[in-house]
């Protein structure tokens, strides 16, 4: 039993080792502001939940909308973005991650939803930004607004 040590091996390029003592930490941390300005969409999450591999992180969504509902998406992301949405009818509104995938769900006001992350050690030190999405009505010509965002890195 190594009481939660661990060790950690890369190549360094020469055909040998690095060794470490530590490994990544899941680590989670919001950024940007959702839309519409007055009550903007906003997800964090949930006292004491943490990206770990093998476990579910917990997201909670506020300011969800008329009714404490809304269709939505999750985009999962590998960099950041800064893009500005009124163009297409989403004044105020910000893309704040780019989009390598993206999950349907329903987001429902203070009702948790889960991430699974893998348990594949490959994931450690990996950092995924997510940024969700919802359509509501009359918020703006589209019709859809958008959250804040995430910067979640899977770790233990």
């Amino acid at each position: 039993d190594f009481n939660d040590f661990v060790l950690q091996f890369q190549l360094n390029g020469s055909g040998g080792y690095l060794v470490g003592d530590g490994c990544p930490t899941a680590n989670w941390e919001t950024y940007g502001v959702g839309c519409p300005p007055a009550t903007p969409l906003s997800v964090d999450a949930a006292p004491g939940s943490l990206p770990r591999l093998g476990e579910q992180f917990l997201l909670v969504p506020t300011n969800v909308g008329p009714g404490g509902a809304a269709v939505a998406a999750l985009h999962l992301g590998l960099t950041e973005s800064s893009i500005e949405l009124s163009i297409i009818g989403m004044p105020d509104c910000y893309l704040l991650s780019s989009v390598e995938a993206s999950i349907p769900l329903l987001l429902v006001e203070g009702l948790s939803f889960p991430y699974n992350v893998g348990s594949d050690p490959g994931l450690l030190g990996t950092t995924f930004r997510i940024q969700p999405i919802a359509l509501q009505a009359g918020a703006n010509p589209l019709g859809v607004v958008t959250s804040n965002a995430g910067r979640m890195t899977f770790g233990y």
